[in-house]
Formats: structure tokens, C-alpha cells, sequence
């Protein structure tokens, strides 16, 4: 079955880029779309990347959830610079809403299905300005590979979703609404396939999910796929849940709060 489009959080292997020019590039893709991807190497090396990718793995393995690797200053170091590349695109700071996930397609695990990551009663007013940048933005950073087959976020741009600016109704689904009916605008969900070490970032108003692998093709079942998010704001909109102060090594205690 057709998958819609795809978007790749892959080449450059190594970016040249400075941080100026892809906050830049961020910034503009969530004006325009409301997501944007960074590809391997635009946050952390990929040291760093599969060190906490054996991090997760080590942890479940010992029956304790994924969002546990906040323990470990590695996390932190990423988060920190997955912060600063945030702040410099969209104005909003690290609200410290944080989480980890362990995807294993052999289980019958799934993403999260269709949703927001935000409802606010005044849509309009969680953006700054006239439809300016959004006051409230996730980067989902990919610690092993994100693919159709094990898991990498799906999206309907933002310019196709009639209830990203103006909010959604309560008499029909906001992804029905989207796709109107129409089997062409099903051409219009985009598969955000990431290799490990990429990212996307994304507004609370973008319609999101994670993929399900019906196990139907045949063979071995995909690897798990591991992931990283933080969620930043502007703090008029939701303010942190502990003082930035603490940034960018917050305590133990606070660490374990948060998993």
C-alpha cells in the first residue's frame, strides 16, 4: 500500500552548516509546513547518539521505561543542544517536557495514533503575531533508525490541515477533516523516515502519529525504534515544569521526576 510522501531526515551525514543557518532552515519549515527535519550529525555526534540508543535498550532490558535515560548526563548534553538549536529557531525556551520510547514492532508495539500535542482554547493565540511562529514545539530526535516498518512519524502539513490555524470542530475528526472525504488527499500524509541521530521538529498543531507494522510482509520483524523528545515554549504559553536555573545538568531527583 502506498505510503504517501516521504520526507528524509538523512544527508548531510555531517553538517557545515552553522547553527545560524539551520535554525534558519528550521524556522522556516515550521512556518511553512509546521514540522522540519535535521539530519544525523546536526544535533550530536553519532557517538553520542548510539551510546544513549544502548542506554534505552540496557534499561528495558531491566524492566525499567525508556524515559529513565534522563538519569544519565548524556541525555542532557543532547537535549541541550537540541534546546539551543530550538530557541534560536521559534523564540521558546526547554519546558523540560521530556519523554523516551522504546518502539518494538516484534511486540505489536506502535507509535501514538493520529493527534495534537496541543488543544489550547485560543488557537490563534498559541501562535506569535498573524499565524507567526508557534509558541509551543517538540524536536522527536530518532536514536536508532525511523522507518515505515518500525515506526517513523507520519504528518499532515500544516497548509493542508484546514484546522492547524482556525482549531478543530467537535462534529468530525481533525484528520477526516484534513483528508475532506478526497482518496487524492491521502497523497498529501508525509512519512518522516529518520536514520538514527536525526530529528524532526514540529509545532503542537501539527497532526502526527507513529506507524504500525502489521507484520504482513513476511521474514524477521524490524529492529525497535528508540527516540528522544523535548517540548519547548514560550512560558506565557506553558511554563517550564522546574526552573531553567537548574539547566543544563538539573539534579538527580528532578531527573527521575521527570521519567
Amino acid at each position: 500500500a502506498a505510503r504517501g510522501r516521504q520526507t528524509r531526515c538523512t544527508e548531510p551525514r555531517r553538517s557545515r552548516r552553522p547553527r545560524g543557518a539551520r535554525a534558519g532552515r528550521v524556522g522556516s519549515g515550521l512556518l511553512k509546513g509546521g514540522f522540519a527535519c535535521l539530519a544525523p550529525g546536526e544535533l550530536a555526534p553519532a557517538g553520542t547518539v548510539a551510546a544513549l540508543a544502548r542506554g534505552v535498550e540496557a534499561l528495558e532490558a531491566q524492566g525499567w521505561p525508556a524515559t529513565f535515560i534522563l538519569a544519565f548526563d548524556e541525555a542532557w548534553a543532547l537535549l541541550e543542544q537540541a534546546a539551543a538549536l530550538v530557541r534560536e529557531a521559534t523564540g521558546n525556551e526547554p519546558n523540560l517536557d521530556v519523554l523516551a520510547w522504546k518502539v518494538d514492532p516484534a511486540r505489536g508495539q506502535g507509535g501514538f495514533s493520529p493527534h495534537r500535542d496541543r488543544q489550547p482554547a485560543d488557537v490563534e493565540g498559541s501562535f506569535r503575531g498573524d499565524r507567526g511562529s508557534a509558541r509551543y514545539v517538540t524536536c522527536w530526535m530518532a536514536l536508532s533508525d525511523a522507518t515505515p516498518e518500525n515506526s517513523c512519524l507520519y504528518c499532515v502539513p500544516a497548509d493542508a490541515d484546514p484546522g492547524y490555524f482556525s482549531g478543530d470542530r467537535e462534529d468530525v475528526d481533525p484528520l477526516t477533516r484534513a483528508l475532506g472525504g478526497k482518496k487524492e488527499n491521502y497523497q498529501l500524509i508525509r512519512a518522516l523516515p529518520c536514520e538514527a541521530g536525526g530529528a524532526v521538529v514540529f509545532t503542537h498543531r501539527l497532526i502526527h502519529w507513529g506507524s504500525r507494522n502489521s507484520g504482513d510482509g513476511g521474514g524477521a520483524p524490524p529492529p525497535p525504534r528508540l527516540s528522544l523528545a523535548m517540548a519547548a515554549s514560550d512560558p506565557g504559553f506553558e511554563p517550564p515544569y522546574f526552573s531553567p536555573d537548574l539547566l543544563p545538568n538539573p539534579p538527580l531527583r528532578l531527573r527521575v521526576a521527570l521519567a
